[in-house]
Parts: C-alpha cells; sequence; structure tokens
C-alpha cells in the first residue's frame, strides 16, 4: 500500500499536518475517547524507546499496532474512524519503510512527534469548539 504521508523535510511541517489532520479526525467525529487506546499504545513504545532505541520490540509492536487500528476504526459507524485510520496506518507505514536520509530511529522519532502532535490538536479542537 502506498503511504500518502511523505517523509518530512521539517518538524514544522510534520507539524502542520498533524494540526490538519486533527481537525479533519475530529470533523469525522471521533472522539478523544475513542483514540485513548491507541494513543496508550503509542506512549507505551515511546516510553520503551526512550529507554533503548535499539530495542526492536518497538519496531514488532509498531507492525502489530496496524491491526489494532484497522479493529479501532472497523468499530466506529460509517465514516467516523475514515481519516483516524487512513492517518495513522499511513504514518506507522512510513515508520516501518526504508528510506534515504532517515534511519530506523529517526522515523521513529517522527512517528512519536506525529502523533503526539495529532492527540494535542485533537484535544484542542474538541475542546475550543473547532476555533482556531
Amino acid at each position: 500500500m502506498e503511504s500518502n504521508i511523505v517523509a518530512y523535510k521539517s518538524l514544522q511541517k510534520l507539524v502542520e499536518d498533524a494540526r490538519t489532520h486533527a481537525r479533519e479526525i475530529l470533523n469525522d467525529g471521533v472522539k478523544t475517547h475513542q483514540i485513548r487506546n491507541f494513543f496508550a499504545a503509542v506512549e507505551r513504545m515511546r516510553r520503551r524507546f526512550k529507554k533503548d532505541p535499539t530495542d526492536q520490540e518497538v519496531m514488532n509492536e509498531l507492525v502489530m499496532l496496524l491491526p489494532k487500528l484497522a479493529y479501532s476504526a472497523g468499530r466506529q459507524p460509517n465514516s467516523v474512524g475514515r481519516h483516524f485510520y487512513k492517518y495513522f496506518s499511513n504514518a506507522i507505514e512510513l515508520a516501518l519503510a526504508e528510506r534515504d536520509g532517515a534511519d530506523e530511529t529517526q522515523r521513529l522519532r517522527e512517528f512519536f512527534a506525529y502523533v503526539e502532535s495529532i492527540i494535542a490538536y485533537h484535544k484542542y479542537f474538541d475542546k475550543t469548539k473547532h476555533k482556531d
């Protein structure tokens, strides 16, 4: 499957995209509590990664996050999980894919930054009723 997310040249671009993606996820009707399990799994991986960036179990957990994400999105009615699944599965695939200029450690750092940014903006937009 081809990813819609390109490798980020800057952290600023990653955060800008996360902001846009968070708004779309919220507009689909995904509530904060609906993504809590996904974020909790990512946080466990991030803590493990911080402790030991060479721990291959982090990459294994990332692979297994794809079916969990599909299950979570599939439980949502109609189009509620459409963008949620699309953006997070693309981010996972990008983190797993070998590419020039980014080793595994860099790809994981980008993934964690992207997820953290989406969650933060999602919460912000949810609390401010979609205002900027």
